[in-house]
C-alpha cells in the first residue's frame, strides 16, 4: 500500500471511528444488526435512549461518503452542504462522550493525559469535528493563526516554495515552534478546493525553534491547492500556524 493510500485509509478510519464510533455498525453489516452494539451500551446514555444512540451512529455511517468522496458532493448547493455539517454535529451530540473519546484514544488522536486535563470534553469533541469538516464539506472558514505561517520545501536543504510539480515525491512543512507550549501538535493537511483530506493526526515535536512534518508519495501528488494547519491539543483546539501551496 502506497503512503497516499495509507493516508487516505487513515482518514477513512478517523471519520469512521473517531468522530462517530461507527466501527460496531460497520462490522455488524447493516443498521439492522445493531443488537450487539446495544448490549454494550447503558440503557440511559445521558443523551437519549440506546436506540437513539444506535440510530445516530447508523445515520452518520450513511453520511460518510459525503465526507471522504468529493465527487459525492458534486451538484450540492452550499445550503445543502451546510445542512450536512449541521446534521453531523447534531447526530454526534447524541452519542455519549465516553464512546467517542474511547475511539479517539484507540486511534492515538488524543492522549489520556490530554483528556484528563479537560474539565468538559464535549466542546473539545465538537471543536475537533468542526476542524475536521472545515474546508472539506464547505469552503474553509479562515481563522487567524497565533504564531504565523508555515513554509514548504521539497527537501530540508532547499529553498522555500509554494509551487510543486505533480512529480514531487516529498513535501516538507516547516513552522516556527519557538513559542509553542507543548511538545505535541495536531496537524490537518488537505486539498482545499475539492475538499480531500491528506493527514489528520497528532505529531510529537522537538524542543527546537523550528520543526517540520512531511508527506511522501513515490508516485507524486495530485494537482490542486493544499492547506496545512497546526493546532494545539487542548479544550479550545487553538490554531497555531497555517500555510498553503499548490501542486501544478
Amino acid at each position: 500500500m502506497s503512503r497516499q493510500e495509507i493516508i487516505k485509509f487513515g482518514y477513512i478510519v478517523t471519520i469512521l471511528l473517531l468522530l462517530v464510533a461507527i466501527s460496531a455498525v460497520h462490522l455488524s453489516g447493516s443498521p439492522g444488526g445493531n443488537n450487539a452494539l446495544a448490549k454494550h451500551l447503558p440503557e440511559d446514555s445521558g443523551n437519549g435512549s440506546v436506540f437513539s444512540v444506535v440510530d445516530a451512529i447508523a445515520r452518520l455511517y450513511f453520511l460518510l461518503p459525503v465526507f471522504i468522496e468529493p465527487e459525492k458532493r458534486e451538484g450540492m448547493s452550499l445550503d445543502e452542504k451546510l445542512a450536512v455539517e449541521q446534521e453531523f454535529l447534531s447526530l454526534l451530540n447524541k452519542i455519549p462522550e465516553d464512546t467517542i473519546t474511547d475511539k479517539m484514544l484507540s486511534l492515538e488522536l488524543v492522549t489520556l493525559k490530554q483528556l484528563s486535563s479537560m474539565n468538559h470534553k464535549r466542546p473539545f469533541i465538537n471543536r475537533l469535528a468542526g476542524v475536521a469538516m472545515n474546508g472539506i464539506i464547505t469552503p474553509t472558514k479562515v481563522e487567524d493563526p497565533r504564531f504565523g505561517s508555515i513554509y514548504f520545501k521539497t527537501n530540508p536543504s532547499n529553498s522555500a516554495t509554494q509551487k510543486f510539480t505533480s512529480q514531487s515525491k516529498a513535501i516538507y512543512a516547516f513552522f516556527d515552534s519557538s513559542a509553542y507550549k507543548d511538545r505535541t501538535v495536531f496537524v490537518k493537511w488537505y486539498e482545499s478546493v475539492k475538499g480531500r483530506m491528506s493527514l489528520f493526526k497528532q505529531f510529537p515535536i522537538n524542543e527546537n525553534d523550528i520543526n517540520h512534518i512531511w508527506i511522501y508519495n513515490e508516485k507524486g501528488f495530485p494537482k490542486g491547492h493544499y492547506q496545512v494547519e497546526i493546532y494545539r491539543v487542548d479544550g479550545n483546539f487553538e490554531l497555531l500556524s497555517r500555510g498553503n501551496y499548490r501542486v501544478e
